[in-house]
């Protein structure tokens, strides 16, 4: 099946042990094909960038390997320029430009579809092109110079903590805002219900009971203290919802280096 010029994989990477459900489910980079024929830009980056670093990519063939390395270039291009901060717009193209320069070191005749990528990326890809040692040269890697080293970490996450009280799961999805709105709220219920149960327990005499007198003003303290109960509680079940709902298993941290990891200096060595 081709879509405006890509071509989808023929059948996912048949890996060892594979489970039914794994079967059942497409690969990446199909679900990464479908979200460019709906223009959903912002999904190929989710889909694809874990995806570079399994067994199954690396069984790829050198085709499809540089046709997912392009699409995941695509959605950090369209990522980069919905930000306002420069230095993160700066890491995100030159991890774009880093996995364009891997798709043509993996497959050399890989080339950009005009009526999906935008000019930006085409000529990008075209001046990496010229600096690429051609097939049987004597030269084995393309010149140091123009070579962007991107690090990558990838921090692992649990569905647990989306459970725990006090914006936990929004502080680990990474919206600090949402996970301060979720602890104030609680905090705020959990503190009215002690002001009005303490209110209550004051009304008593000493032997554990409310005068008649004191009956409606404690009914009130009470209701108010139940009241902060259910915010509390109704703001727990929202907030681990909400972050449940939003829980990524693992979190895709980019930064680029100015000169090349220890590894590689290692191996060079």
């Amino acid at each position: 099946m081709t879509l405006l010029g890509l071509t989808l994989p023929v059948r996912a990477q048949e890996l060892p042990h594979t489970t039914p459900e794994a079967l059942l489910e497409e690969p990446p980079l199909t679900k990464a094909l479908a979200a460019l024929q709906r223009a959903e830009f912002e999904q190929l980056r989710p889909l694809l960038s874990p995806y570079i670093d399994t067994d199954a990519f690396r069984a790829l063939p050198p085709r499809d390997r540089a046709q997912a390395r392009s699409l995941l270039a695509l959605g950090l291009y369209f990522e980069s320029q919905t930000l306002s901060d420069a230095t993160r717009t700066s890491e995100l193209m030159a991890h774009s430009r880093a996995q364009l320069q891997v798709a043509l070191l993996e497959d050399p005749e890989h080339t950009l579809d005009p009526l999906v990528f935008p000019a930006d990326l085409i000529a990008l890809q075209r001046t990496l092109a010229t600096r690429l040692p051609l097939p049987g040269s004597s030269s084995a890697t393309p010149d140091a110079s123009s070579l962007i080293y991107v690090e990558r970490r990838i921090t692992h996450r649990s569905p647990w903590v989306t459970l725990l009280p006090m914006g936990a799961g929004q502080f680990q999805n990474g919206h600090p805002i949402r996970g301060s709105i979720v602890a104030a709220t609680q905090v705020l219920g959990l503190a009215v219900n002690l002001i009005g149960f303490w209110q209550v327990e004051s009304l008593r005499d000493s032997r554990g009971l409310i005068p008649a007198a004191t009956h409606e003003e404690a009914r009130r303290w009470q209701n108010l203290q139940w009241t902060g109960l259910a915010v509390a509680a109704l703001s727990w079940a929202v907030g681990a919802g909400e972050s449940f709902y939003h829980f990524e298993a693992k979190d895709v941290a980019l930064r680029t280096l100015e000169s090349p990891p220890a590894e590689l200096r290692d191996v060079s060595d």
